[in-house]
């Protein structure tokens, strides 16, 4: 048996063929490495797309709260209005009603334009991973600069939808606060028209218009305002018809009259006037008295209580002239209380009232407190002559 020589090993490759899978690898490896490079720049160039569609949508969504917030106002103005104006019916023009009424429509409908602006869904974008391949980057960042022109758009109509419906709610409210203003005026007008209503329904009253005639803004307290002028007037006017019907009879007239007596020469002074049959023991017969009590607040409060007997033998002496003189005297210590507490009568109120009362002219001693409280001096008469 004959044995043969080993085969000779081949080479792997000839030279020429290595020079080739050389060239082969350096093209994979430079390929490798300019898409390395390439999704590298990509991945930088998406975070700032991604930075600016942030920002854009941050935008947005400001806006778009802001005008959900605008809107929740918009509509409690719409609630307030409404309420306003009924209460204010029956009770103001109704030209100010009316006038209100149209502010409304037009507001409502501002209102409704900016409820479908409002109906706006911010897009969802998750954040890539930082593994995401070249493909999905540049995918995403041309979605997103899509993305961020669509918010710019949206931010821009949100914002402009949320500068018209506060300046049309600027000019709606200011038409509330008008009408609620106008409450006011028309409650200030009434209070003249009752005089012998009670202080306190006046106080009541006129505490309600202050509060309807300052008025500059819409707030918790606009409707009750307006309810509470209307209810304090009706109250207003009822009690002076209580009072004037008390005061009917036979002697209403005169009572009439002496109250008028009295209020010209009160200063200003508010008084709410009571007759009584018996005053501190007084009254039978031709005997008299009278009591007043005052406040100093506002310009002035009094609450004076008169004996029948005064309106009844009125004209026939005028003593009973000098006796409410002296009461009003007291009235007025509300308006003038900085000069009888200065002057010299050391806090008497009664050598006050009788000083007033004969500096004012009615000088019959025995019923303008001279005889009962003592004849005021030159000096004390002298320091009320300012008070008028």
């Amino acid at each position: 048996m004959i044995d043969l020589p080993p085969a000779k090993p081949r080479p792997l490759a000839t030279g020429g063929q290595w020079a080739a899978s050389l060239l082969a690898l350096g093209i994979v490896g430079s390929a490798i490495v300019g898409l390395q490079l390439w999704r590298d720049l990509a991945w930088t160039d998406h975070l700032d797309v991604r930075a600016r569609y942030d920002v854009a949508l941050s935008d947005a969504s400001k806006w778009s709260t802001a005008l959900e917030s605008n809107l929740q106002n918009g509509d409690n103005l719409l609630r307030v209005s409404g309420l306003v104006a009924e209460s204010a019916t029956g009770y103001a023009e109704d030209s100010a009603i009316e006038s209100l009424t149209a502010s409304e429509s037009a507001f409502s409908s501002v209102v409704t334009s900016a409820e479908a602006t409002a109906n706006w869904v911010a897009p969802q974008h998750e954040s890539l991973d930082e593994r995401a391949l070249l493909w999905e980057v540049l995918g995403e960042s041309s979605a997103l600069r899509d993305a961020t022109a669509t918010l710019a758009a949206d931010s821009e109509r949100l914002h402009k939808a949320t500068a018209t419906l506060i300046g049309e709610g600027d000019e709606f409210e200011a038409a509330i606060v008008t009408l609620i203003n106008t409450v006011g005026a028309v409650g200030e007008s009434q209070l003249p028209r009752y005089p012998s209503a009670t202080n306190e329904s006046y106080r009541d009253l006129k505490t309600a218009v202050d509060s309807a005639i300052s008025h500059r803004a819409v707030d918790s307290r606009s409707t009750w305002i307006v309810e509470r002028v209307v209810e304090t007037t009706d109250a207003f006017a009822a009690s002076h018809a209580e009072k004037e019907a008390a005061k009917a009879g036979p002697l209403a007239a005169r009572r009439t009259e002496i109250e008028d007596f009295a209020r010209s020469i009160a200063g200003g002074v508010r008084i709410d006037f009571t007759w009584q049959d018996i005053v501190i023991g007084h009254g039978q017969g031709r005997s008299a008295a009278g009591t007043a009590t005052w406040d100093t607040a506002d310009s002035g409060y009094s609450s004076v209580t008169l004996t029948n007997s005064i309106a009844r033998y009125w004209t026939e002496w005028a003593g009973y002239r000098s006796l409410v003189a002296h009461e009003i005297g007291h009235s007025i210590t509300s308006k003038c209380y900085e000069a009888f507490k200065d002057g010299p009568f050391g806090n008497d109120n009664e050598r006050w009232a009788t000083a007033w009362a004969i500096g004012m002219g009615y000088t019959v001693a025995a019923a303008n407190g001279s005889d009962l409280y003592g004849a005021p001096t030159a000096e004390q008469i002298n320091a009320t002559m300012s008070c008028r």
